[in-house]
């Protein structure tokens, strides 16, 4: 927990939202909601949970589509727009962070869904790695469109380009409800 405290202090990080569908870890139990949120408010960062409005397991049967989230159906949905305006309403004074589970953010919905509903809100973001370093959400597209190997096409637009990114990606990494142990109706531990 202290590393990843350094990790935040080093980017001023004023507020956590935490975005996980399941808030707590096997392995880390530091990482677990009740005790990261106390590690974190002893640390003078603010812990917000918001799974209900912006996680990944959509409880919502509409989101659904052909056996997985559909992320266009989340982006509609209620929660999600109260969740996305939260954010945008803590960001406008404080710097804030979103976390979730995954290693590389562009193997989570913090990139492919949120971040990209933020950016299109007109939100400055950037990723911070692991290596301590900040990547611009557009190099995180960059990146994306190479680790797919997507090739613009003669005639074809970038936004057109990062469109194909995003829906790939999202295929790739967006929740099924057939995966074991989780309850759409409850939110618990996995």
């Amino acid at each position: 927990i202290q590393q990843f405290v350094r990790l935040l202090s080093q980017h001023a990080t004023d507020v956590v939202c935490d975005v996980r569908s399941v808030p707590y870890s096997k392995a880390n139990p530091q990482f677990h909601r009740e005790e990261l949120g106390f590690s974190l408010r002893k640390h003078g960062i603010q812990y917000l949970f918001l799974d209900a409005a912006l996680g990944a397991r959509t409880r919502d049967p509409n989101c659904i589509v052909d056996g997985r989230a559909s992320f266009s159906e989340v982006a509609k949905s209620e929660p999600f727009a109260r969740g996305i305006a939260q954010v945008q309403a803590l960001a406008a004074s404080r710097r804030v962070a979103l976390m979730c589970a995954e290693k590389d953010h562009l193997d989570c919905h913090r990139t492919i869904l949120l971040s990209r509903c933020l950016v299109a809100n007109g939100c400055s973001v950037q990723h911070i790695l692991d290596t301590r370093d900040l990547e611009s959400h557009d190099d995180a597209l960059v990146r994306l469109v190479a680790q797919l190997n997507l090739t613009p096409s003669l005639f074809g637009s970038r936004k057109e380009l990062l469109i194909a990114a995003y829906r790939r990606q999202e295929e790739r990494i967006a929740w099924r409800p057939e995966m074991p142990n989780y309850d759409m109706t409850a939110s618990g531990v996995a």
